[in-house]
């Protein structure tokens, strides 16, 4: 292994990363200065020019501008309001219901939008208000919103896994249908874990967090405001339509994955135009709000999609810089060497992603460690579907994970006067069920690997 070359771009990458550099122009120049290093700038032309092409021209990344849109278009629907507004209503006289119906339509929403941010910063808007104005404690319910938007990382379709699968080769397709049982289980167990907690702790549900910043108020002499939570009409016609179109999107993507009617990029189209016809259906009537929104969703679906293709462009050349410098080969040496259990060595190497998450966005720390982590650990026998769905789980934890906990901060900017470090507060709990989860999925790998099996012994 080229040990400077390799320090000098990981000290290099941590500075421009550290300074504000965006993250794909970082890794670009970390991996340009590292190549300059080892062979003098001979290769580095033709390198940009081919890993500028290869990192993007892989026919399954069509997935991810189709997800992508899909998202938007289903994010300007209003399905996710609705699917809160129905949630809570048949939930909310439980104790802790509200937070469990923002987790249950999180994991809805999730299951055709993909998008964690997304989630968070659309029902966050309807559900933090709604939960204050019901008595409940205001970090409780800003920690809810903010823990459930990251199942949409996970539930399929996920961004997240599609790019796991281009960077590692495993299967886009086995890998959506891997993230169905542990994207369910994770609901159920944090809903359940609400549910706990409310009976546990009646302070967080009773009214007296808002009593508290009351009488605080009336002692700085300060105006105390209860933000109205807004309103969404409920109607039989507006139930069975979110959770028509909700079961059709998911039905369409993952059913047509499942049955082999449709590929994952085949499936993405699709499910792009039924969440077109879903936005057109909805706002037929009020043809000025249509086109607003459908031009909100595609101006939006083109910038998320430049910058997640500039970040694969810049993990591209840094990757090729990585293994010209012999780092994954002598890594995989290191790790099969080791004297302890294989076990041990994979908890070791994913725990490197929760500092990573403390400081970087989802997509930035999963094509940067999963060129390093992925090959080591496929060395010593394991799975890599199985493997996919612990590094998602993980950027989960990265999403809610301080000082960056992106999650936290959206949650946050959703609701006048909510105070970032009053959401890191309330998250710690949810973040100690998160773990248990991960230890379940890493302790019975069949949770994860079942479905794909399914689905190949069928199409066998």
């Amino acid at each position: 292994m080229e040990t400077i070359p390799v320090l000098v771009a990981l000290a290099l990458l941590l500075f421009l990363l550290l300074s504000g550099v965006p993250v794909a122009f970082s890794l670009a120049s970390t991996g340009i200065v590292g190549l300059v290093l080892i062979s003098g700038g001979d290769i580095v032309g033709s390198v940009i020019a081919g890993t500028t092409y290869t990192a993007v021209g892989k026919s399954n990344l069509v997935v991810v501008p189709m997800f992508i849109l899909m998202g938007m278009l289903t994010l300007n629907s209003g399905i996710a309001e609705q699917l809160f507004a129905v949630a809570a209503k048949v939930l909310k006289k439980l104790p802790g219901g509200l937070a469990v119906a923002t987790i249950f339509a999180s994991a809805g929403f999730g299951a055709v939008s993909g998008s964690s941010l997304a989630s968070v910063g659309t029902i966050g808007k309807l559900a933090i208000s709604e939960m204050v104005r019901h008595g409940y404690n205001r970090s409780f319910a800003a920690a809810s919103v903010a823990v459930s938007g990251s199942l949409a990382v996970l539930i399929p379709p996920s961004i997240i896994l599609v790019l796991y699968g281009a960077v590692t080769g495993e299967s886009v397709g086995n890998l959506l249908l891997a993230g169905i049982i542990p994207g369910v289980l994770s609901a159920l167990m944090l809903g359940g874990f609400s549910l706990y907690r409310a009976w546990r702790k009646p302070a967080l549900i009773d009214g007296s967090d808002m009593r508290r910043r009351q009488e605080l108020a009336i002692a700085k002499g300060q105006t105390f405001e209860v933000e109205e939570a807004a309103t969404v009409k409920i109607s039989p016609a507006s139930v069975t339509g979110a959770l028509i179109a909700i079961g059709l999107i998911f039905l369409v993507v993952m059913g047509g994955i499942y049955s082999g009617v449709f590929t994952p990029s085949e499936s993405a189209a699709v499910g792009a135009v039924v969440a077109l016809l879903l936005l057109v259906g909805q706002y037929i009537k009020k043809p000025r709000v249509m086109f607003r929104n459908l031009g909100k969703a595609f101006t939006e679906t083109v910038s998320l999609n430049a910058m997640i293709f500039m970040i694969l462009v810049g993990a591209g050349i840094f990757s090729y810089f990585l293994v010209v410098a012999g780092v994954p080969t002598a890594l995989s040496q290191l790790v099969v060497g080791l004297p302890v259990p294989p076990e041990l060595t994979v908890i070791f190497l994913l725990l490197i992603l929760i500092p990573g998450g403390m400081f970087l966005d989802s997509i930035s720390l999963l094509v940067i460690t999963v060129p390093l982590v992925y090959q080591p650990i496929m060395d010593l026998g394991f799975n890599g579907i199985w493997l996919g769905i612990l590094i998602v789980k993980l950027i989960e934890l990265g999403m809610i994970t301080p000082p960056i906990g992106m999650n936290v901060f959206v949650t946050a900017g959703t609701t006048r006067g909510l105070g970032v470090h009053e959401v890191f507060k309330g998250v710690i709990p949810f973040y100690i069920a998160d773990v248990a989860i991960i230890a379940v999925l890493f302790a019975f790998p069949s949770i994860v690997t079942w479905l794909p099996d399914l689905s190949m012994a069928a199409g066998g």
